[in-house]
């Protein structure tokens, strides 16, 4: 109910002078709920926050899509395999660890008898801190001592990226962004040169080079969940992954030549 209030009028004669103050009731002016003057006062509408995804949930992520080639038919190995590689590789590739399995190359030892202070050996395509196999000849090739060590490389600054790939996805995850539902991920591709040491029985099993290629792929996830601090951080993860990618590639838009040379 409104508030009801008193409004004094003055009479006056014709001097001026004041006669009486009669008073006549006024109804006050109210102000409609919730307004203040001309300012509506609105509620703070807020997005509802999504529960945090455990931890574990990143260990999952380890291969977004994986494929090799059929290998050479006369037995030095692969021809070329795809991967992207996911945060949950991350223990893996900070590791030393191998698998690599030389009786799978069939013709190994041929090359290994005519050049015996070259140190061959079956040396991964996908390297096995990347989660290739080491049994798999769709997955090696005759690397030299000298390849495999130009291999390294390629593969080392890979898997700093892969690190901080996972360091990005925790950022995310701690932002309350459904990490599980990405596939964004850093695209390797490692292809065997045709062209190998010569035509003689044993060269020809071995490459003359590889060629290996890395960059990030897939849709970005967005940022809108995350705070400030947060997203300044994801995105100097993603500008420090880049930085890795473009050394893992020798800086060159084509990818890292790696010579299988013969010392």
């Amino acid at each position: 109910m409104a508030k009801i209030t008193k409004r004094t009028t003055k009479v006056l004669s014709r001097s001026g002078k004041v006669l009486n103050r009669r008073a006549t009731p006024r109804r006050a002016r109210t102000t409609p709920a919730g307004k203040i003057g001309k300012m509506t006062r609105q509620p703070v509408r807020q997005s509802p926050r999504r529960p945090i995804q455990p931890a574990s949930v990143l260990a999952n992520l380890t291969h977004f899509e994986l494929s090799y080639a059929p290998a050479y038919p006369n037995g030095r190995g692969g021809k070329q395999v795809t991967a992207v590689l996911g945060p949950g590789l991350a223990q893996l590739a900070s590791s030393g660890w191998t698998n690599a399995k030389g009786e799978t190359l069939t013709k190994l030892k041929d090359a290994q008898a005519k050049y015996p202070r070259l140190g061959l050996v079956a040396g991964h395509l996908l390297n096995a801190r990347f989660g290739g196999p080491g049994d798999d000849p769709k997955n090696l090739t005759i690397l030299s001592a000298g390849g495999n060590h130009h291999h390294q490389a390629f593969d080392n600054p890979v898997a700093q990226a892969v690190g901080k790939l996972a360091a990005f996805y925790e950022v995310l995850r701690r932002g309350g962004v459904g990490v599980s539902r990405h596939t964004y991920g850093i695209r390797v591709t490692i292809s065997v040169s045709e062209q190998t040491w010569g035509n003689q029985e044993a060269d020809k099993y071995i490459c003359d080079h590889l060629v290996c290629v890395a960059e990030l792929t897939g849709q970005r996830p967005r940022f809108n969940r995350l705070d400030r601090a947060q997203k300044a951080l994801a995105i100097d993860l993603l500008a420090e992954i880049e930085k890795d990618l473009n050394q893992a590639n020798d800086f060159r838009a084509d990818g890292r030549i790696v010579h299988n040379t013969k010392r």
